[in-house]
């Protein structure tokens, strides 16, 4: 049973490995500052906390940046060990396609997102991208981007009204990673998609990958609105 549930919650990528901390850290507004609150959390083994995301893409451009691109990232930077990948294809058509491992091996879920506008329990809108908008749990929590658009790097934050922590820290690419169908041997085929492939990436863990090939990142310094959040007060 416990099995089951740690799958489901796997499957839409959301799953926590720990509880957020009750301490409070200040939002970071660039993803320098987030990386470098990533690191320092990590040094001290400890989960990072915040009472509104980080994030500078608003919710009316997340089609935009995301459409038909590939997120690529480690499998879980807080669980020491865990150096696999994760490789989510994020169509303009609403699809939402992940191919990530969990307690019984690798799996392909299929899932739809869609930009929302969420209301925090402080009063603030916030900008959240949704990847589970046929969850029968509507409080399910979303995410919430900080990406620098010079090198395609992002932080994926995850959260909810109690607080928000980070979740995947990875980049942006054009392609999916020829490694994709190694990994997840059902995961749709790239013409089916819509989306070219990188034949350099075949490496399994997410350093060597970038280290083969840093991919054709996503660059769109237009789409960044510092503090997107204030846009919508």
């Amino acid at each position: 049973m416990q099995s089951s549930i740690l799958k489901t919650l796997a499957s839409i990528g959301l799953m926590t490995t720990t509880a957020p901390a009750v301490a409070q850290d200040p939002v970071p507004t660039t993803l320098a500052e987030g990386w470098a609150q990533v690191e320092a959390a990590l040094a001290e083994d400890r989960q990072l906390n915040y009472l509104l995301p980080p994030g500078n893409v608003q919710a009316k451009h997340f089609r935009a940046l995301f459409g038909d691109t590939v997120m690529i990232s480690r499998l879980d930077h807080h669980l020491p060990g865990e150096e696999g990948l994760k490789i989510i294809f994020i169509g303009a058509d609403g699809q939402y396609v992940w191919c990530s491992l969990d307690d019984e091996g690798r799996f392909t879920a299929h899932h739809e997102w869609r930009a929302e506008l969420r209301r925090q329990r402080t009063g603030e809108l916030i900008p959240s991208f949704n990847p589970n908008i046929h969850a029968a749990d509507t409080d399910l929590p979303g995410l919430s981007p900080l990406y620098d658009a010079q090198s395609g790097r992002i932080i994926w934050y995850t959260g909810d009204r109690a607080g928000w922590w980070d979740w995947n820290i990875g980049h942006l690419q054009q392609r999916l990673p020829a490694v994709t169908w190694t990994l997840c041997p059902d995961f749709p085929s790239a013409a089916s998609l819509g989306v070219g492939v990188n034949s350099a990436q075949t490496a399994t863990t997410y350093h060597a990958l970038v280290t083969q090939n840093p991919g054709r990142r996503i660059q769109r310094p237009d789409l960044v609105t510092p503090n997107a959040m204030a846009a919508y007060e």
